[in-house]
C-alpha cells in the first residue's frame, strides 16, 4: 500500500514579525511548512506536495499578483491565500479577481486560519451538473441564469459558465433538482477575458443541506 504523502503548506512572507505570527498559527495544525521570502523563491518551492500557499501582498519580486500569475502559467492548482497588513474591501476584491483562494489580514486570527484549512480539507468531486443560480448582480439587477457545476462538495461548489458579474461576498441562490440553498460567493475567476464566462466558487451559508446529493 502506498504511504500517503504529508500535506505541506507554503508560507511566502518577507515581514519577520507577521511571518512568525502566521507560522505559529499554522504550525499548531500539525502540517509541514515550507518557507520563502520572495516570489522567485516561492515559485521554486511549488510542487505537487504543496497543499496550500499563503502569500504576503507585498512579497518582493512582484507581490501576490505575480505569484498567482506564475502559478497559473505553471498549470498548478495550488490554492493561494493572500495575507495583508493593509486590508480593506478594495484590496480583498482585487485579490479575489486575480484568483486568490482567500484573504486574511493582520492581526491574524486563529479561527480564520482554521476555517481556511477546514474548507481546504473538504472532499471535492468533479461533477458537471446543470443548476440555476439567482440573485442580484453587481449592477443591481435581479437574475435567474442556467449555469453548471465544475466540482461539488458537501458545503459548496465551483460554478462554470457564469456570465453575470458577481463579487466575492455576494449572496446567491442555487437551484438543483427542485432543491435550493443560499450560498456566499467566495471567489470569481475570469477564464479568458472580462466578457467571457467566469468560474465562481460558492460556500453554503447555513447548516442546511446542499441541493445536490453528495456521498
Amino acid at each position: 500500500m502506498e504511504t500517503p504523502q504529508p500535506r505541506s503548506i507554503l508560507l511566502a512572507t518577507s515581514d519577520p514579525e507577521n511571518g512568525r505570527a502566521l507560522f505559529d498559527l499554522i504550525s499548531r495544525c500539525g502540517l509541514a511548512i515550507v518557507q520563502a521570502s520572495s516570489v522567485p523563491e516561492a515559485e521554486e518551492s511549488l510542487s505537487d506536495g504543496i497543499w496550500l500557499a499563503f502569500c504576503e501582498d507585498r512579497l518582493p519580486g512582484g507581490g501576490y499578483g505575480e505569484f498567482l500569475r506564475r502559478t497559473r502559467l505553471a498549470g498548478l492548482q495550488v490554492p493561494v491565500v493572500v495575507s495583508s497588513s493593509l486590508g480593506g474591501p478594495e484590496q480583498y476584491l482585487e485579490a479575489m479577481r486575480l484568483g486568490a483562494h482567500d484573504y486574511i489580514t493582520v492581526p491574524y486570527q486563529r479561527n480564520a486560519i482554521n476555517l481556511i484549512l477546514q474548507r481546504r480539507c473538504e472532499v471535492r468531486r468533479s461533477l458537471v451538473l446543470p443548476v440555476q443560480v439567482y440573485g442580484v448582480d453587481a449592477a443591481g439587477f435581479p437574475f435567474l441564469d442556467n449555469v453548471h457545476t465544475l466540482d461539488v462538495s458537501s458545503r459548496g461548489a465551483k460554478l462554470g459558465g457564469v456570465r453575470r458579474k458577481l463579487r466575492p461576498g455576494d449572496l446567491v441562490g442555487v437551484l438543483s433538482c427542485e432543491k435550493s440553498s443560499v450560498f456566499r460567493v467566495v471567489s470569481v475567476r475570469s477564464v479568458e477575458g472580462p466578457s467571457s464566462p467566469s468560474e465562481v466558487g460558492i460556500q453554503i451559508l447555513s447548516s442546511a443541506s446542499c441541493p445536490w446529493n453528495f456521498h
